[in-house]
């Protein structure tokens, strides 16, 4: 016997009565005055890629026209029973959910609990409100020219083919449209979110200041920098020692971080830094590969440090200047001039 549909008439059904009760109250909440603004979006405009048993006769109603509709007559619409209410329901909460806590959680990064560890981030769960709030972020502090590649947590994660794309390019469009743009697969998308993502996250509560600007630096670069800072400024010129710890060091573990171990092992070989420099030719053969093959891994580290680090020439030509004006500091010189023509060849 087919299982008898319940029905707003069927008085008899507990089920029922708390999805409305549940239903008005959210409707209630909705509502409110804080709820004003995102009331003229569509109903799609919150769902997520993962969504499924959703009513799709309202999805694209404004939710002030939904919240309109009295509980019976949205359970009475063709196509729509218990499994669409449960989604309906559930997406109603989830607005309210990101409206209300807004400023303390980011649904795109919850699944059963809270997770603070950024490797956790589902572009998945990504709606377009959120990605609206996000692309508000980016043009509110004129972050448009940022590189993807610059604040990726490695770019042996993002595709090479946009390392250097500006979070710009991706600003005017909706998640829909970049779902649908050709060579954009799972991967380069969540890339893309999660750069989005990452600015919104550090900047959605600062205030914009007329005579100070944020500026989103790797953490290695401000290290260096605050080195090679002090180090212009000295009288005594750094020791080989010095260069090692406080230059060569932090670039490798980026680099091993961006690259692979397999690269910084590779360059580190290249300098000599635990004992006689390798040639190119060796290396190729110790790792099985064609010289040309290790010639782009340098390439490639090139790339990734001008990515991170676009003013790292700059910075080092003052250290450059102040070891080539003592020919003391020959050992020093060697060195430092030796990591810039593999991390700032184009200095």
């Amino acid at each position: 016997m087919a299982k008898k549909k319940t029905t707003p008439r069927d008085n008899s059904s507990l089920r029922y009565y708390r999805y409305e009760n549940e239903y008005n109250r959210l409707v209630a909440v909705l509502s409110e005055e804080q709820f004003e603004r995102v009331r003229q979006h569509p109903l799609v405009f919150w769902t997520q890629p993962a969504d499924r048993g959703l009513p799709m006769v309202f999805i694209d109603w404004p939710l002030e026209r939904l919240l309109g509709l009295p509980f019976d007559e949205v359970y009475s619409t063709p196509g729509v029973g218990t499994k669409k209410i449960v989604g309906l329901i559930t997406l109603l909460k989830r607005i309210v959910k990101f409206i209300e806590a807004d400023a303390a959680t980011d649904p795109s990064r919850q699944t059963d609990g809270e997770q603070e560890d950024a490797s956790s981030f589902d572009a998945r769960r990504v709606s377009e409100s959120q990605w609206s709030d996000w692309r508000e972020t980016v043009i509110r502090h004129e972050l448009k020219s940022l590189p993807i590649g610059r604040i990726a947590r490695s770019l042996d994660e993002v595709p090479m083919v946009i390392w250097d794309t500006p979070l710009g390019s991706y600003c005017d469009h909706t998640l829909a449209q970049i779902r649908e743009m050709k060579t954009h697969g799972q991967k380069r998308v969540r890339v893309i979110l999660e750069a989005f993502w990452t600015v919104h996250s550090l900047l959605n509560r600062v205030e914009l200041t007329p005579h100070l600007v944020v500026d989103l630096t790797p953490q290695f670069v401000r290290r260096v920098e605050q080195w090679l800072d002090g180090v212009n400024v000295a009288q005594a010129p750094p020791t080989v020692e010095e260069v090692r710890r406080h230059f060569v060091e932090p670039l490798l573990e980026q680099l091993e971080i961006d690259l692979g171990a397999r690269i910084a092992k590779l360059v580190s070989e290249r300098l000599g830094l635990s004992g006689a420099t390798t040639s190119v030719r060796n290396q190729a053969k110790k790792v099985g590969v064609t010289r040309a093959r290790v010639y782009q891994w340098l390439e490639d580290c090139a790339r990734a440090t001008a990515i991170r680090w676009p003013r790292g020439a700059w910075k080092v030509a003052g250290l450059l200047r102040k070891l080539e004006s003592d020919p003391q500091n020959r050992a020093t010189l060697e060195l430092v001039t030796a990591v810039a023509d593999i991390f700032l060849p184009e200095r």
